[in-house]
């Protein structure tokens, strides 16, 4: 995970790329450098629509960047998590949800392990596995809903989403 600044932190870095599949199809470079200003721009397609899968972003893919924010001292990640959080009435019964999101710079990758057992001995191999359909820029988010009146540390509802 990361800062989703940490993206844009070099605008060198990167490019924003059209990319069409109708006439034929063609891919050209909408922007040299790789910066918010041009990806909002590109937010709608060349048509004025609300949303566009034509334009995307490509970065340097170096170790540094993959790797994200990293860990400190304690293993606690140094990304920063966003979330929004409201307080809705379901029914009659109030309560509260909270949505944490979190991004990557790069996301389709897995993080894998492997764990064997002989004569008592465990062992555990790390490894990481990819990409599988891996791209920039992957927001994931939790949801977590609580209501009062229920164990006040205990949640009601989690929900996940991923990009597919």
């Amino acid at each position: 995970m990361a800062a989703v600044d940490y993206t844009f932190a070099d605008p060198s870095a990167g490019q924003v790329i059209f990319e069409s599949s109708k006439n034929g199809g063609y891919k050209e470079v909408f922007d040299e450098t790789h910066n918010q200003t041009s990806l909002l721009l590109s937010s709608r397609d060349r048509d004025l629509g609300i949303n566009s899968a034509e334009f995307y972003f490509e970065h340097e893919l170096d170790a540094e960047y993959v790797a994200g924010a990293g860990f400190d001292g304690d293993r606690r990640s140094r990304a920063s998590i966003c979330y929004n959080a409201f307080p809705y009435d379901k029914n009659g019964t109030p309560g509260y949800l909270a949505t944490y999101h979190f991004y990557y710079t790069v996301n389709g990758y897995g993080n894998l392990g492997v764990v064997t057992s002989i004569n008592e001995t465990v062992s555990y191999t790390r490894f990481m596995a990819g990409p599988y359909d891996g791209h920039e820029g992957g927001w994931e988010s939790m949801s977590v809903t609580v209501c009062p009146g229920v164990v006040p540390t205990q949640h009601v509802a989690v929900s996940y989403r991923q990009q597919q």
